[in-house]
């Protein structure tokens, strides 16, 4: 007997519903045309070539001195390649 009553809210719930999807929907678009224009461009990692071909061919390692000038006072016991 209440039909149009329920119909009634039956639609208001389905707008409540559309409005919502949409505004995520175009939240969304705007937040990607404004990540767009804002001109993003990623980080490229620059790869850095070793200084010299130093390896150390002890098991237990070198002993480094960091106070050193050069390479070579930096870790005496290594092994050029």
């Amino acid at each position: 007997m209440l039909m149009p009553f329920r119909m009634i809210y039956e639609l208001i719930v389905f707008a409540l519903q559309f409005a919502f999807v949409y505004g995520l929907a175009l939240m969304g678009l705007f937040a990607f045309f404004a990540w767009l224009i804002a001109g993003y461009t990623p980080d490229i990692p620059v790869f850095v070539e070793p200084l010299s071909e130093l390896i150390c061919e002890r098991l237990e390692g070198c002993a480094l001195f960091p106070e050193a000038t050069t390479s070579e006072e930096y870790c005496p016991d290594c092994i050029r390649r």
